[in-house]
């Protein structure tokens, strides 16, 4: 890595380890639909990240993956959780796709 004190293997485990564990808890204390969004997200992760796609290569990919992720996935499947974990009914609000976490 670039400072040298985290190995490429060593970088590597983590995070293959994260993306096992992370679907794997959501998958089992969430609802179906939230871990969908959930692999959404995974997979739009893994495409921006990792060739042969790799999208943050290219402006317009990016462009469209990054705002997708961060903003519009991030904060719906929140919102959902939050809806679940307070037992309230899940309703669609178009007010939740506009907003943006950072």
């Amino acid at each position: 890595m670039v400072s040298g004190e985290l190995s490429g293997r060593v970088a590597w485990v983590i995070v293959l380890f994260s993306g096992i564990v992370g679907p794997a808890f959501v998958f089992k204390f969430f609802p179906l639909f939230l871990f969908k969004l959930y692999m959404l997200g995974w997979v739009l992760g893994v495409i921006y990240s990792i060739p042969p796609i790799y999208t943050k290569r290219n402006p317009i990919a990016a462009g469209l993956t990054i705002p997708t992720v961060c903003g519009s996935l991030l904060n719906f499947r929140v919102y959902y959780a939050v809806k679940d974990a307070i037992g309230a009914q899940f309703a669609w609000s178009p007010k939740v796709s506009l907003l943006h976490v950072s």
